[in-house]
């Protein structure tokens, strides 16, 4: 399944930069970031579903998680806010 963690469930563009060194949803990327990465803008679109974590995880019929790592190139709070809100358990962040 090829997608991304939204708010709420809506089509994004991924895009990745040249030589593929980073990528993410273009949409939700700094302006500084894609003046860095993707000075020309994102030449190369590539549209994904993107949907609250819990909507992702009942699709692939995942009842638990016993450990997530997340690296998503400076945007890892937003994704936290989003998924914490979308989850009925404790949970415990390292970082």
């Amino acid at each position: 399944m090829h997608g991304a963690v939204c708010d709420q469930c809506r089509e994004v563009n991924f895009a990745r930069s040249r030589e593929n060194a980073v990528g993410g949803i273009y949409e939700l990327m700094s302006d500084r970031f894609k003046s860095i990465w993707f000075p020309s803008g994102n030449t190369n679109p590539y549209p994904i579903a993107c949907m609250p974590l819990h909507e992702i995880l009942a699709h692939a019929g995942v009842r638990q998680v016993n450990f997530w790592s997340l690296d998503v190139e400076g945007g890892e709070l937003q994704v936290i806010k989003v998924c914490y809100r979308s989850i009925n358990h404790p949970l415990r962040f390292v970082h």
